[in-house]
């Protein structure tokens, strides 16, 4: 009798811990598919049930989007899966309370003339996304430049809940320096001619722990003849500063184009 007893105590929480993935996983929805032919960069924005395109450089054209949901007005992860094109795609702006739930997607072309693209993006949840995605690794190396720098950047997505991400582009002769501090960007020539042409913009969680108390920046470069290095990272001894060192070792200018993560 007692060992009759014990079985559903021994086998139900197993049963439980087995079926507990797929409840998470289920919480990811598919929010759209977009194709279209882009020239340089292409920003797709969605916010609820809606959604717009914009060339952030060079030109776009025939782009379609099907949607399969509206972006709830909750925060959580965007991920975005490069299906079709020889650049990358990457989620530039997370959902929350400060940007009225908007999600914002860069794709990005690095060769002359058009391609086409076809990219599907996913939302999950910010109850569910942290302990879900620990157990994936579908991450497919956004700095491999042996896979042409394609990805499919889900993991970076999944952390943007709870990260900031700095935009910078700029003309570059030699070397300069782009020092980020919250939502305070500063750059400079180390060596060579004064900087050109610079862009930047702060984005995602500026309110998270990492902003406060330091974490790991990283770097993803979409355009540069040279190297982009982190130098210093973030932390309280440095009024969590963030250093990026660019190396243009050619003559003359060069464009650099560049992410940095605050993970």
């Amino acid at each position: 009798m007692s060992k009759l007893s014990l079985r559903p105590r021994v086998f139900l929480p197993i049963a439980a811990l087995l079926a507990l993935p797929l409840q998470l996983a289920a919480q990811e929805t598919q929010l759209y598919t977009w194709t279209g032919r882009v020239d340089r960069q292409v920003s797709l924005t969605m916010q609820g049930s809606n959604t717009s395109t914009s060339a952030i450089r060079g030109t776009e054209s025939s782009g379609r989007f099907s949607v399969s949901s509206a972006l709830p007005q909750r925060e959580g992860a965007v991920r975005v899966a490069l299906t079709g094109g020889r650049g990358n795609a990457a989620v530039v702006q997370q959902p929350n309370a400060g940007n009225n739930y908007a999600a914002v997607v860069r794709v990005a072309d690095p060769n002359s003339g058009a391609d086409r693209y076809q990219v599907t993006v996913y939302f999950t949840p910010a109850a569910t996304y942290g302990a879900y995605n620990r157990d994936r690794n579908d991450d497919r190396g956004w700095n491999d430049n042996a896979n042409r720098g394609r990805n499919d950047n889900a993991d970076r997505g999944r952390r943007m809940g709870q990260t900031a991400v700095l935009h910078w582009s700029g003309m570059v002769d030699a070397n300069a320096e782009v020092r980020w501090q919250r939502g305070s960007v500063v750059q400079r020539a180390v060596s060579g001619n004064a900087l050109r042409d610079v862009r930047s913009s702060v984005s995602g969680n500026m309110n998270a722990g990492q902003m406060r108390q330091g974490g790991q920046a990283t770097v993803s470069v979409h355009e540069g003849r040279g190297q982009v290095a982190i130098v210093q990272q973030p932390s309280a001894a440095n009024g969590y500063t963030t250093i990026a060192r660019i190396r243009d070792p050619q003559s003359g200018y060069g464009r650099y184009d560049f992410d940095v993560a605050l993970q």
